[in-house]
């Protein structure tokens, strides 16, 4: 995906709708077409544009609250570029981390299910 410059709108409410679903798209992980979603807001007349704006920032302040009660419930971190950090599984020394990753019988130990 390219990054563009942020595009000029007529208006502040196109503005603050661009501004808006970006965010959201970001914030899920979503790809954005930034030519279709600029096409989109300048399509709207400024009425449109803030009634719209107000329901996609309650969408958006919605979803962020859910992500972060996620994050604190999975003991994950988000990063202050939006990426989520996860802890590393511990693993004893010769354990590997993948789980049910044994080394299927062939290190010579007999099996417990023998």
């Amino acid at each position: 995906m390219n990054t563009r410059s942020q595009p000029e709108f007529q208006n502040q409410a196109q503005l603050e709708l661009w501004t808006v679903r970006r965010k959201h798209a970001m914030l899920a992980g979503i790809p954005i077409d930034e030519e279709y979603e600029e096409s989109y807001v300048t399509s709207l007349t400024s009425e449109e544009a803030s009634a719209k704006t107000a329901i996609a920032e309650k969408a958006y302040d919605t979803f962020a609250k859910k992500q972060a009660k996620k994050n604190t419930k999975t003991g994950k971190q988000t990063s202050p570029s939006g990426a989520v950090d996860t802890p590393e599984p511990e693993t004893e020394p010769g354990e590997s981390a993948a789980p049910g990753n044994d080394d299927n019988g062939l290190s010579g130990k007999p099996d417990d299910n023998d």
